[in-house]
This record gives C-alpha cells, sequence and structure tokens, in this order.
C-alpha cells in the first residue's frame, strides 16, 4: 500500500528516502519506482488504451516512472538523472501528448496505477491541463496585443 504523496512548492521539495526494491518502494533517493507487479498491472490496462510494443516496454517504464516522480511532486523534470532516465525533455513532451489525447486520464481512470496513484494521477492531469490552458492563453493575449 503506498501512502499519500503530499504536493509541495516549488522551494520545498524534498526527497523523501525510502528503501529501495522492485516491490515498489521508492528508492533512497525519492524516485518513484514501480515494482514488478505494478508494472504488470499496468502494462494491461494500458494495452487497452494505447499500443504499447513490447520492445519499448522498458523506455515506458523510465517514461512511467518520470513521470510519478514528477507528479509526486519531489523532482521537477530537469532534476531527473539523465543516468537513470535518460533525456528529461523527451520524457516532458511525451507526457504532454499523453496529456493532450486523454492517455493519461484514460489509465488512472481504469486504475492501471491502483487506486491511490491512480486517484493522485487524476489530480495531476487536471492540474496540467489548466496549466496549459493558461499557458495558451497567455501566448494568445501576447500574439493579439502585438497585432493591435
Amino acid at each position: 500500500m503506498h501512502r499519500p504523496i503530499q504536493m509541495h512548492g516549488p522551494l520545498e521539495r524534498q526527497a523523501e528516502p525510502r528503501a529501495a526494491a522492485r516491490t515498489g518502494a521508492d528508492d533512497e533517493a525519492g524516485f518513484v519506482r514501480l515494482g514488478d507487479q505494478e508494472w504488470a498491472q499496468f502494462v494491461e490496462v494500458a494495452r487497452t488504451v494505447i499500443h504499447l510494443r513490447p520492445a519499448e516496454e522498458d523506455n515506458t517504464r523510465r517514461f512511467v516512472e518520470a513521470v510519478l516522480t514528477v507528479m509526486s511532486g519531489r523532482r521537477f523534470w530537469a532534476q531527473l538523472p539523465s543516468e537513470r532516465f535518460g533525456k528529461w525533455y523527451l520524457h516532458h513532451h511525451r507526457n504532454l501528448r499523453w496529456l493532450e489525447r486523454g492517455v493519461w486520464l484514460a489509465l488512472a481512470q481504469r486504475e492501471a496505477f491502483g487506486s491511490e496513484r491512480s486517484r493522485q494521477m487524476i489530480g495531476f492531469v487536471e492540474r496540467q491541463r489548466a496549466s496549459l490552458q493558461r499557458q495558451r492563453a497567455r501566448r494568445r493575449a501576447r500574439l493579439l496585443s502585438k497585432d493591435g
């Protein structure tokens, strides 16, 4: 059972050391690690939502763990170590595509992450969508003010 993840402000984000294992416990640096059972559950549900190729499962697992780490409020995208996750901006852009297409919401509604993490994912999706809408509105306003 996962304990609830508390969201912190950007200056208060701290890693919460816990035991590392592929049983789903977060590692000592505070990164989310899905256990093998959690990953199997995710894959089973994900295949009903997206086309998940077996050859890409390792990359997808790193991506999902990166998103869950950022979602938990423990790291910003740029703070993800490249030796563990690869290039952070690739995960960030993939995350935006999944947000736009409703993949995260569909996975969370089907409880692909278990009930607690899925509930947190729904909140994350709502906050991210609201943030994207605000960014687009500001961009639109800037463009319109330049034309005027």
